[in-house]
């Protein structure tokens, strides 16, 4: 998962998402008195530019698309520093926005984020509907570290089956759909270099 190298380029797509938010959003007076707009732009790029934080004014938190920044910084920390604040404080987040168009970059972030740290805890309550080829297989890995093989083989097969290059996270369950049924336990680390050019012959075992 390259949650690092793609950040900056997401933030990029945010803004965007901003805008177009801004613009669909419930008509703004003409002039903005209190400079919530300069603010937010200002904020958004000391995100990118990695710089310290300033208080946000009770002007820009009340600001009609505060939540992007707030989501944007969510996502710096995802990659700075991780923490169980941080993940409490992203769920709250995700559950107040709930359906919303400001959560979709941050979950992926953040599903991303728990499963590179095998958070399975967190993961796999919170990823049953995730469609991402990587989350997906990180799914599938956590059920496997989890203990939860009920099914697994032919979910593991069916996304062996797409015709299309499969992630690495998929390599650890891969492995284990290879091996003779008696000897599938989960594996004591995470994504062993697997290749995928033949059919698991024990995978309907």
């Amino acid at each position: 998962m390259l949650i690092h190298s793609n950040w900056l380029q997401a933030l990029s797509l945010s803004m965007l998402c901003v805008q177009s938010a801004s613009a669909a959003g419930p008509a703004a007076p003409a002039a903005d008195p209190n400079g919530a707009r300069q603010e937010f732009v200002a904020a958004m790029q000391r995100i990118r530019l990695n710089l310290p934080e300033t208080p946000d004014s009770r002007a820009l938190e009340a600001y009609a698309i505060h939540g992007y920044l707030v989501a944007a910084r969510f996502r710096r920390d995802l990659i700075k520093k991780p923490d169980e604040g941080l993940v409490a404080a992203v769920d709250q987040f995700m559950q107040t926005h709930a359906g919303q168009q400001v959560t979709r970059a941050l979950r992926r972030d953040w599903l991303a984020s728990l499963a590179q740290r095998r958070r399975w805890d967190w993961f796999l309550p919170r990823s049953a509907d995730v469609a991402d080829p990587s989350l997906v297989c990180d799914r599938l890995e956590g059920r496997l570290a989890t203990g939860d093989t009920e099914g697994l083989g032919l979910a593991a097969i069916a996304r062996w089956s797409l015709p299309q290059k499969q992630p690495a996270e998929c390599n650890a369950v891969f492995a284990w759909l290879r091996q003779p049924p008696a000897r599938r336990l989960p594996p004591p680390t995470r994504r062993a270099p697997v290749r995928n050019s033949s059919r698991p012959c024990n995978a309907y075992a």
